[in-house]
């Protein structure tokens, strides 16, 4: 059979190095580790005849750039790469111009924007006190299983999660500074109902297959409209319903404009009996079109565009009464000030990058060199 070997940070070098002893065809690494055992020469990848960077938005939002860059220099120039990315911004098109030659793009597959099983919804928020009440009550609610949060930034993350474990919601936080061990260890715990709530960016999610999530809340909405389709996209997986909750304060609204116009519709409009908010955008004020049920909530009318079901014409969960839940002391608390987030463009088209190139005449060995 095909000889495979994975390494990545956070493990053991001896174990890794017994592993690369001898002909290895296919290697699996993150740029990290393997940069460190291309400088300690415990790797030789002069035989290499295919080069596959996957997730490549994800890592350059990691900064793992450079690590890249320098690992292609130790490479054959007569070879084949290959980018992965599901996204086409201005940085991975830079990117892959410094790796690939003359490369053709090819669209694997287009972006599902629909996610009919998931039940959308938009609260506007006035503040981040009213956000975080809203926050704390959605998450009292009973029909409110495992959950998945998303913030704009690592220090967010790590704050809105300790804040959630203080009011006794089991929750861990997931981000770009996390190790690979810590990271597998905040994915176990989920995983195995440990913890009930994720806070996490954009950046640390990518590849996250937890069947069950019943709810997203975009506690910060996303600065691309494609991110808002993978976020959403955690929940309602095999088969099962999910509800997706993003909270809106007034400098959100183009953002939740440019959202909407991508999936080509407005996203239903929810209003918490007793939490009301005093701001409403003036297109969406008043009654009209906002029939109220028996709950509380109102909803506005679906609308559809040709060939699509509105928003929430989906198979529907049972909202509770929506009735305002107790909040704790932590509703008051102030949230920390930031510099530049951290969640970077990571939604799209999962595109591929091919650049052909000569094959060597010889097969591909990850052969462990002099020290």
């Amino acid at each position: 059979g095909i000889r495979t070997v994975c390494i990545t940070g956070g493990e053991s070098y001896r174990d890794q190095d017994r592993q690369l002893s001898g002909l290895v065809e296919v290697l699996v690494a993150t740029p990290g580790r393997l940069l460190d055992q291309l400088n300690n020469r415990r790797i030789d990848l002069s035989q290499v005849e295919v080069f596959v960077l996957d997730e490549a938005d994800r890592m350059l939002d990691m900064g793992f750039s450079e690590d890249v860059l320098a690992i292609s220099k130790a490479l054959p120039t007569a070879r084949q790469t290959v980018c992965f990315s599901a996204t086409l911004s201005r940085s991975v098109r830079e990117f892959a111009a410094q790796l690939l030659r003359d490369p053709e793009t090819i669209v694997a597959a287009e972006l599902e924007a629909r996610h009919d099983a998931i039940d959308q919804h938009v609260v506007f928020v006035d503040d981040a006190a009213h956000k975080r009440r809203l926050l704390n009550h959605w998450l009292a609610d009973h029909g409110t299983g495992q959950a998945i949060i998303f913030t704009a930034t690592k220090r967010d993350a790590e704050w809105l999660a300790q804040t959630l474990a203080s009011e006794g919601h089991a929750s861990v936080a997931l981000h770009g500074d996390l190790q690979q061990r810590e990271r597998t260890r905040m994915l176990t715990r989920l995983r195995r109902g440990d913890a009930r709530v994720l806070v996490a960016t954009d950046v640390a999610s990518r590849g996250i297959d937890v069947p069950s999530i019943t709810h997203v809340f975009n506690y910060d909405l996303p600065r691309f409209a494609e991110d808002y389709v993978h976020r959403i996209g955690r929940t309602g997986r095999a088969g099962a319903n999910g509800v997706a909750v993003s909270f809106v304060g007034r400098a959100d609204m183009g953002v939740l404009k440019r959202i909407e116009h991508f999936l080509g519709r407005k996203v239903r409009v929810t209003a918490v009996a007793g939490l009301e908010g005093r701001y409403r955008p003036a297109e969406r004020a008043g009654h009209e079109g906002y029939p109220r049920n028996r709950a509380g909530v109102r909803h506005p009318v679906r609308t559809t565009t040709e060939g699509r079901r509105g928003v929430g014409s989906a198979p529907e969960r049972t909202l509770s009464e929506h009735r305002a839940a107790p909040h704790g002391a932590w509703d008051q608390s102030a949230r920390p000030r930031h510099a530049s987030g951290d969640a970077g463009p990571e939604g799209g088209a999962r595109r591929r990058f091919a650049a052909p190139g000569v094959r060597a005449d010889r097969g591909f060995g990850a052969r462990r060199g002099g020290r």
